[in-house]
């Protein structure tokens, strides 16, 4: 039997010590943090298990969405039952995952729980050669493979627990990046490790929900606070809860400002004359009469278009004495054209005969006149 303490030999010393010696074995370590164990095939980690990894198997097949509760509840009564089979084993022959997707996250929890173990800086371990696990797995991990992950992953985890204190620290939605003009793009893993951070769930819980082991989701962690989407608050803290309470603060935000703008009074503008009522219709424009453009002289009215205006009337005369005015003889063809010639029509326009007009002579008496006209009528 090898054993010894943690302060003497570091746990890479002891990984490369077994593989250089090819033992096939099982070795313990124990510690105030928890308890570990890792299985040595001619030298070679074929399993591991850490009480601080938090997650075993069946944790992570569940919360990795690759089966569901109830079936790896059965595969746990099955394994109860035969007191054997491992949980992994029952699962591949109950078809519910392959052969492929064992190894994948064997492998991932081996390399979880030996970086939860190259942590402890003390402690004791013992080696015991021949003890090997009821069914025995295939899959094994070199120890240069395991000491290479685990030493990059260290060197990691220091920059890491600067801004993501532990596993009891809780992380919540940032109220908005430090920069707004730079664009932060996330990768499917970190999308679906935020939806499930809701402003109380603390890191391990994430860890519980995530299916992944400490280090890959402290890791996402550190590069979502950097970028500003989260940040890191103390317990007693409350902030933004989660994506989805965000995004329902947006949409109360949006409605409560479309109902604003129902409200609001429509702009007033300046118009030319009085506004038409919405019902009343539109009355095409009367055009301006020349008459109606120029002025009229006082005292005139205006009117109506179409009527006919009779010429204004000579004012009468004052009565006088009555004079004889020379009366206009037509010539020979004017006459002739008033006598109803039969001969073509002249061309020519006459003039009507003037009004005869006598006025009384003091000269003449009654008499004399009447015997005047008389003398004329006989010509």
């Amino acid at each position: 039997m090898l054993e010894g303490t943690l302060d003497s030999f570091s746990l890479p010393d002891i990984f490369q010590l077994l593989a250089l010696t090819k033992k096939s074995g099982r070795l313990d370590l124990h510690s105030d943090r928890g308890q570990g164990k890792v299985w040595f095939r001619d030298g070679q980690v074929y399993y591991a298990l850490a009480s601080g990894g938090r997650l075993a198997l069946g944790k992570r097949l569940a919360a990795a969405g690759r089966v569901t509760a109830e079936q790896v509840q059965q595969a746990l009564e099955q394994q109860r039952e035969l007191g054997g089979p491992r949980l992994g084993t029952i699962l591949v022959e109950q078809r519910v995952i392959d052969d492929a997707t064992l190894e994948t996250f064997v492998r991932e929890q081996i390399q979880d729980a030996v970086f939860d173990l190259m942590r402890w800086s003390d402690g004791q371990f013992a080696f015991e050669s021949a003890l090997d696990l009821a069914e025995p797995i295939g899959l094994t991990v070199t120890v240069e493979n395991l000491i290479m992950e685990g030493s990059r992953r260290l060197q990691e985890w220091d920059a890491v627990r600067k801004k993501i204190p532990g596993l009891e620290a809780v992380v919540a939605m940032a109220p908005a990046p430090d920069d707004a003009g730079v664009e932060v793009n996330l990768k499917p893993e970190e999308w679906r490790l935020l939806t499930m951070v809701d402003g109380r769930r603390t890191i391990g819980d994430l860890v519980e929900l995530s299916g992944k082991g400490e280090f890959a989701v402290c890791k996402l962690l550190y590069g979502m606070v950097g970028a500003g989407v989260l940040e890191v608050r103390d317990v007693d803290v409350q902030g933004p809860s989660s994506v989805a309470a965000i995004l329902d603060e947006v949409e109360l935000i949006r409605q409560l400002e479309e109902g604003a703008a129902a409200f609001e009074p429509a702009p007033q503008r300046r118009l030319a004359s009085a506004p038409r009522a919405p019902d009343e219709p539109s009355r095409p424009a009367t055009p301006l009469r020349p008459a109606e453009a120029s002025p009229r002289a006082a005292g005139t009215s205006p009117r109506p278009a179409g009527t006919f205006t009779p010429p204004a009337e000579a004012p009468p005369r004052a009565p006088g004495p009555l004079q004889a005015r020379p009366t206009a003889v037509p010539s020979a063809s004017e006459s002739a054209d008033v006598g109803g010639s039969t001969g073509p029509t002249s061309p020519k326009r006459f003039a009507p005969a003037t009004e005869r007009r006598i006025t009384t002579d003091p000269d003449l008496d009654e008499e004399t006149l009447d015997r005047l006209i008389a003398g004329v009528k006989a010509l």
